[in-house]
């Protein structure tokens, strides 16, 4: 199968367009509280235990993956992974090559309740002499051209390499002289990792689940889906054409970005398979714990949920693929083609992007990697008519404003700017605004500067910032003290 470019059929229904210019709803406790029921309904009937039970466990989960990280971060050299338990108790295992450190950090007096549920256990090696292993065993699969997909099992302290022939992979790796790194075994699978991609009739069908709304760090609004899927693709529930912006295959990624058209407004929200849930939050890679129950929507096999496995794969499919993706196992609804690019969630937080499967789980991205790519997902009603930030500075002589845009659709300009306060002359064009005070001292103890501007964006909607600055009449403004509102940042 050819690896370098592979594209799956899904539908895009999953962010939820409305017509032109509204207001989306703001978020309030009572549709968190909804969203989590949902989530602790699938969990209750999983595991057989009531919905209070469900609610208990998924909210101590997000509290374990906080704990992993913080663990993983400040005891990288004794700390080996960690792992939630469902049955036959729910109870978290946490892994250390020296238990004595666990101690310090797993006691009641700093965990609370959630030290009653914690078992401490011995490990052979860390967690970072693992995934030191695993990129030694990258680069030897590479140098000996072998296909495989590799993880961590954190459960059995070990780097697992897995291949469909075993004994035709030890033997390319013995006749490259490769020797593998200690606590390394190979295991055979029926099948390798493979992005979620669907064809009909031979023909390459060209869209994918929708993932998250997503905004840039300059405040343009778009969708995410799978990075494999075509770049070319149309919202279909109402036939919207969508523009790609940027799209990144490789390492660690599997995921991209398009913008929409101007009649069509981007919200904050998921359809789950019931109905949609708006996301206030996310989870990042580092605080998602292995046995952390997720769930997801697809446009093929619909809802879903099961546990992490483990969080340290490396799918064969993924061009200089790294161990950063995340897998799940146990699905109710394994995921099949047609599912990429679709949402991972708890409750009201998003947890990943899904990319594809192996023979024993579903695997995603988890969402804090789109932040190295400039974006990262939605979490507020940002609605669409743009608005203006300005920024302001003086010295006792002159000021200067800057101006920069966020909402709506880029490009934006900027115009109209007006200007109150005690300058003698004034000058606002494009993204910016400066002005003199005239001879010392200018800015004058208690002057107070005020600057409006009005943004456009390429839709033609229209909206406005502005920005108050003055001279404090205690502390008066020497030549080099900067002029502010004492109340922004």
């Amino acid at each position: 199968m050819n690896l370098s470019r592979t594209v799956s059929l899904c539908i895009a229904v999953v962010l939820i367009f409305t017509p032109s210019p509204t207001n989306a709803q703001s978020i309030n406790s009572q549709v968190v509280s909804e969203a989590l029921q949902r989530d602790a309904v699938a969990y209750a009937e999983y595991f057989g235990t009531d919905i209070e039970e469900a609610l208990r466990r998924l909210e101590l989960q997000t509290r374990i993956g906080v704990l992993d990280a913080a663990l993983t971060e400040d005891t990288a050299d004794t700390f080996a992974g960690l792992w939630i338990d469902h049955e036959p108790e729910f109870n978290v295992v946490a892994l250390f090559t020296d238990t004595s450190v666990a101690q310090e950090w797993l006691s009641e007096e700093t965990l609370g309740d959630l030290a009653s549920i914690v078992t401490v256990q011995s490990a052979a090696v860390t967690l970072k002499h693992l995934e030191s292993n695993l990129e030694e065993v990258e680069a030897q699969l590479r140098a000996a051209n072998q296909i495989a997909d590799l993880q961590i099992n954190v459960r059995e302290n070990q780097v697992e390499i897995l291949t469909l022939n075993p004994i035709e992979l030890m033997a390319a790796l013995s006749s490259k002289r490769v020797a593998l790194p200690p606590r390394t075994e190979i295991v055979e699978v029926e099948s390798l990792s493979e992005p979620s991609a669907e064809f009909r009739g031979g023909r390459l069908v060209t869209h994918c689940t929708s993932g998250f709304a997503v905004i840039s760090t300059a405040g343009r609004l778009g969708l995410s889906t799978a990075g494999h899927c075509p770049n070319s693709s149309t919202y279909e529930d109402s036939g919207t054409p969508l523009s790609l912006i940027s799209e990144t295959f490789q390492g660690s990624h599997d995921v991209q970005w398009h913008s929409v058209g101007c009649n069509d407004t981007i919200l904050n929200q998921v359809f789950d398979g019931t109905t949609s849930r708006e996301i206030s939050g996310s989870v990042g890679r580092n605080s998602q714990a292995v046995g952390t129950w997720v769930c997801r929507f697809g446009r093929k096999t619909g809802a879903s949920c099961g546990l992490i496995w483990g969080k340290s794969f490396c799918p064969s499919y993924i061009p200089n693929g790294r161990s950063t993706f995340i897998t799940v196992t146990n699905n109710q609804t394994p995921s099949q083609g047609g599912d990429s690019g679709g949402p991972w969630f708890v409750g009201n937080h998003a947890y990943g992007i899904h990319s594809g499967s192996s023979g024993f789980a579903s695997i995603y991205m988890a969402v804090d990697y789109m932040a190295t790519q400039g974006y990262s997902v939605l979490k507020h009603a940002a609605g669409v008519v743009p608005s203006a930030i300005v920024s302001c500075y003086n010295d006792s002589e002159i000021f200067r404003c800057s101006a920069s845009a966020q909402g709506g659709s880029p490009p934006h300009t900027f115009s109209n700017w007006q200007y109150y306060g005690p300058a003698t002359s004034w000058l606002g064009t494009g993204p910016r605004i400066s002005g003199s005070f005239g001879s010392f001292p200018g800015c004058r103890n208690g002057a107070y500067n005020s600057v409006i501007v009005q943004v456009t964006d390429a839709c033609d909607r229209v909206g406005n910032g502005g920005e108050t600055f003055y001279c404090p009449e205690e502390d008066g403004c020497g030549l080099t003290f900067l002029c502010e509102d004492p109340g922004l940042e």
